[in-house]
């Protein structure tokens, strides 16, 4: 397996600052906006390496009580 995938539903207005902050984790995940719609929210589609996995649910957990996000599906 080369990536573990999550999509994540956020405010486009905290779009900046999760990529901003997830990027500060060098070599954990890459971050996509697939479909880019209208609207107030996004979905972003964050692709984990395997050996960060649970490093990046301990993060998201924390991320979570800052910013309003929700697991989707793409």
């Amino acid at each position: 397996m080369n990536q573990v995938d999550y999509y994540l539903k956020v405010k486009k207005s905290d779009v900046s600052f999760i990529c901003s902050y997830l990027e500060a984790f060098e070599g954990m995940s890459t971050i996509r906006t697939p479909n880019p719609r209208y609207g107030e929210d996004a979905i972003l589609h964050v692709m984990v390496s395997p050996d960060f996995d649970d490093q990046f649910n301990a993060i998201l957990a924390k991320l979570s009580k800052e910013i309003q996000m929700e697991m989707t599906e793409p």
